[in-house]
């Protein structure tokens, strides 16, 4: 394996709690990159580091939830970096001292609020400003998702074009928020896709008749270009009465897809695919060792990547690696070996052509560490089998009229499988367990729409979008 290239960005700050770390790269063949993050004093902070050494800080105050940077070029094909926090988008000169080219406020009377930028890879030109808000406020609460696009001049004037806003229907209590915030997963997108973010969402039960509350994990998907929102897909609805919650843990992106991961409410781990236009496509159970439900997770997220790094804190105190190109590598990778005290927001991997730029804090240390990881060091793995996803489903016909076929195939084929479909509340439309490798549902009177179908056999979960015309 080759050597991992590692450097202390010198910098010093108040307290020990930085957060909300970003890493941008300039993607334009250099190691130019931009590292950013809030302090304990809810200062943004962005610095500039030239693959060894840092070179400049800029600082911005009030960056209360969560701060986002990415590298946005103009029509000349200039490099404009810019930066968000909770009600302001800034354009910076990305050389000197990162100076202000204009700036754009679009408001915000929410308690909570976070916002992430995104990079578009077919139109580089053209950016994407996502933002969820949550206020509780005494005359009523109001939970959002807003996307905009944006795109900078040669002097950095900033235009806000198409705005799109999805109202959350079912946001867990203000009680949980403050908690919860952080684990709001936002946002990505593959190569030809719109931005895809991802939450928990809570939706209460009712006395009459007896139907139980339940948590679900869903994506919502903006398409900007159309002035539309997409689709909500839930990877995920369980009961209540379960001892833990479902959770979000990190998500990343490459080229083909956006992916999720999150636990269940029995603390098991899975991994769903989104296609970042019509909704998720696929979940798999997530194989091997997982990250820790409160631990440091991230994952890359580059639509110019044909895979994506996973990168996490394990229980020895090592950070581990796995990459995912068109399925999960079965080796996970030691990257770096006696590294103690790394939390939720203070880890985060970006891609490049050559490989991956990994940074991280400490508790004990408030400075922040970059190393690099080779590509051929966590792709490189002849020696090793390609990993496999434990069953495959199809779904047929899809879309379906009167009846919707449901065949198990590749591992598990042969063994008993049960199989629901959800209807758009997330209540059980049919339920069938079978002893051979198809089940047959019969939907001539069920209402037209989309169904989440969900298959279990053994430990290994699968679901799919099916849709019911006539």
């Amino acid at each position: 394996m080759k050597y991992l290239l590692a450097f202390t960005v010198v910098l010093v700050m108040n307290g020990f709690a930085s957060s909300n770390l970003n890493i941008t790269p300039a993607n334009d063949g250099t190691d130019l990159l931009w590292l950013s993050w809030t302090d304990q004093e809810d200062t943004g902070v962005v610095a500039r580091f030239n693959g060894t050494t840092l070179e400049e800080t800029r600082m911005f105050t009030d960056c209360y939830d969560c701060i986002s940077t990415t590298i946005t070029e103009d029509p000349s094909g200039g490099m404009h970096l810019m930066f968000s926090k909770r009600d302001t988008l800034f354009s910076l000169d990305p050389s000197g001292a990162m100076t202000t080219e204009d700036m754009f406020s679009f408001g915000n009377s929410s308690e909570w609020c976070r916002t992430g930028l995104l990079r578009r890879n077919a139109d580089p030109t053209q950016g994407l400003l996502g933002i969820y808000r949550s206020s509780y406020l005494s005359s009523g609460s109001s939970h959002d998702w807003q996307t905009s696009d944006y795109t900078v001049s040669e002097s950095g004037l900033i235009t806000i074009g198409n705005t799109l806003i999805l109202e959350d229907l079912y946001p867990v209590s203000g009680s949980d928020y403050q908690s919860d915030f952080m684990f709001i997963q936002y946002p990505v997108m593959n190569a030809t896709g719109y931005p895809v973010m991802a939450t928990r969402q809570f939706k209460g039960g009712g006395p009459m008749p007896p139907t139980p509350a339940s948590w679900r994990i869903a994506t919502q998907c903006h398409n900007t270009t159309a002035s539309a929102v997409y689709i909500t897909a839930d990877t995920l609805t369980c009961s209540t009465n379960n001892v833990q919650d479902p959770m979000p843990i990190a998500s990343g992106s490459c080229t083909s897809n956006a992916l999720f991961l999150w636990s269940d409410s029995t603390e098991a781990f899975y991994y769903s695919l989104h296609d970042c236009e019509t909704g998720i496509v696929s979940t798999m159970p997530f194989t091997g060792e997982p990250p820790t439900i409160y631990g440091a997770a991230c994952i890359s997220a580059d639509p110019a990547d044909p895979g994506m790094l996973m990168v996490w804190q394990n229980g020895t105190n090592s950070i581990l690696g796995r990459h995912y190109e068109n399925g999960w590598s079965d080796y996970t990778y030691t990257l770096l070996e006696n590294v103690t005290g790394i939390y939720h927001g203070s880890l985060a991997v970006c891609s490049t052509e050559d490989g991956y730029w990994v940074a991280y804090f400490t508790v004990t240390d408030p400075d922040p560490v970059v190393f690099f990881v080779d590509r051929d060091d966590v792709t490189s793995i002849e020696e090793h089998s390609e990993g496999v996803d434990p069953i495959s489903v199809t779904a047929f016909p899809n879309p379906f009229r009167e009846a919707l076929s449901v065949q198990l195939n590749g591992n598990g084929a042969e063994e008993s499988f049960h199989a629901m479909l959800f209807d758009h509340s997330g209540r059980v439309a049919r339920e069938e367990t079978s002893t051979g490798s198809t089940i047959l549902f019969n939907t001539g009177n069920l209402p037209v729409g989309c169904y989440l179908l969900q298959v279990t056999s053994g430990n290994n979960v699968y679901t799919q979008k099916t849709v019911l015309v006539r």
